[in-house]
C-alpha cells in the first residue's frame, strides 16, 4: 500500500485522532506551522530528539512547542513525546506503555523525571 493511500485511511479512521500529531512528528518539517488561512503563520521548531540529559528542561521546551502547535490532551502530547524518545528514555516510555500507563502524559512525565533525575542522586539508573 503506498503511503499516501495509507495515510487517507488512516485519517479517515475514526481513531486517527491519535496518530495525527504522530504523523506530524514522523512525515511533516521539522518546522510546523499553522494553517495558512491564519494571518500570521509561526513556525515553531520541535526539540531534539531526546536520549539523555536535563529531562526537565527537554520537557518544558516539548510543552511549548506542542502547544504552540495546537498539540493537545494526553493522548496526543504522549504520541508525540515518543516519538522524539530514544535510548534511556525510549526505554522508559516503552516500559509505561506496557504497563497501560503511557497515555496518561502526567504519569509518563513524572516517569522520565524519576528516572532521570537517579543520576542526581547519586544512584546508578538502568
Amino acid at each position: 500500500m503506498k503511503l499516501k493511500s495509507f495515510l487517507t485511511l488512516l485519517y479517515s479512521n475514526e481513531k486517527a485522532k491519535y496518530f495525527q500529531p504522530l504523523h506530524r512528528a514522523l512525515f511533516v518539517s521539522p518546522f510546523i506551522s499553522r494553517p495558512s488561512s491564519q494571518h500570521n503563520a509561526v513556525k515553531i521548531p520541535w526539540p531534539n530528539v531526546f536520549a539523555d540529559g536535563d529531562v526537565e528542561k527537554w520537557i518544558r521546551d516539548f510543552e511549548l512547542n506542542a502547544s504552540c502547535n495546537g498539540i493537545k490532551g494526553s493522548v496526543h502530547l504522549v504520541t508525540a513525546l515518543g516519538a522524539l524518545l530514544t535510548g534511556r528514555a525510549r526505554a522508559v516510555y516503552d516500559l509505561n506503555l506496557e504497563s497501560n500507563q503511557a497515555l496518561d502524559y502526567e504519569h509518563l512525565k513524572a516517569a522520565l523525571v524519576a528516572e532521570f533525575s537517579k543520576e542526581g542522586n547519586g544512584e546508578k539508573a538502568s
